[in-house]
């Protein structure tokens, strides 16, 4: 490689796709999305469907016709689909629920998606009452539906991301007993502290090669602020580069609630343009 060359490659700066999720625009199921995600300078969104318990399919061939529209027609990708309806019933235990996530592997594929969100929170958490430690009881029956549906993510070149409230030791054990490379988690840089975990970028580094995806996301809205959860943002961002992790950073928010001066598109703008003048663009 000539010198010049090697030299301007050494220059060049990061490259994260950066995402946003459809409820957090307020437009779970909604095509447009697309052109929210381009309007706020992103480069694709994860999207969810309106349907409230896992049924089939998770998307219908006419809702996939209508994502593949707009994402020609903008430009955008879809980088994760989230399978939000399984917080109300859990993975380990509701009906259906092992075909209804191959059912969002199969329309992952047809969207040129390589991601599946699975949440764990609500109704679904797995952690002990009154701790932060995993209840053993959802141990066994969520590795074994785990196992059941890996091998058909693995054919499909998809993976299925864990997102919960437990602590990176115990998704190691799952991940583990699980076995496969197209299992592993889903992390939410806001979320560990929020349910009680302290340092938030132990976890990140503890769990090292085995992120599917990153939501960011702060309970003070904007990531820049330097308060409320993760106290320590700055640290998330040197983790997430130290880690050597070059996937999707996802935008999320919670409990935003938007005003005439302040909405979802200028949130977003805000938090993309805040990350990409950060370390991770350096």
């Amino acid at each position: 490689m000539p010198l010049f060359v090697a030299a301007a490659c050494a220059k060049r700066k990061s490259a994260f796709p950066l995402g946003v999720c459809d409820w957090s625009a307020r437009l779970v199921g909604n095509p447009s999305i697309m052109d929210f995600a381009k309007n706020a300078g992103l480069n694709g969104v994860q999207i969810s469907s309106k349907i409230s318990s896992p049924k089939l399919p998770f998307f219908s061939d006419s809702k996939i016709a209508a994502y593949k529209a707009r994402m020609l027609g903008t430009g955008m990708a879809v980088c994760s689909i989230g399978a939000t309806c399984m917080n109300a019933h859990p993975f380990y235990a509701a009906n259906g629920a092992v075909d209804y996530i191959k059912s969002a592997v199969d329309a992952a594929v047809k969207l040129d998606c390589k991601n599946i969100l699975l949440p764990f929170y609500g109704p679904a958490d797995m952690r002990k009452k009154g701790s932060l430690q995993m209840n053993g009881d959802f141990f066994k029956p969520l590795v074994e539906r785990l196992k059941a549906v890996a091998p058909y993510a693995e054919n499909a070149g998809v993976s299925i991301s864990l997102e919960n409230s437990l602590s990176s030791a115990d998704d190691i054990k799952i991940l583990d007993a699980v076995g496969s490379p197209n299992v592993n988690i889903y992390f939410d840089v806001m979320n560990f502290g929020y349910y009680g975990h302290t340092d938030t970028p132990s976890h990140l580094r503890a769990l090292k090669g085995r992120i599917g995806q990153i939501h960011l996301k702060s309970s003070e809205h904007l990531l820049n602020t330097g308060k409320g959860h993760p106290s320590d943002m700055a640290g998330c961002l040197q983790a997430i580069k130290d880690i050597d992790y070059n996937g999707w950073l996802v935008f999320e928010s919670h409990r935003f609630t938007p005003s005439k001066e302040f909405g979802a598109l200028e949130l977003f703008k805000s938090n993309a343009e805040f990350v990409k003048s950060s370390m991770l663009f350096l």
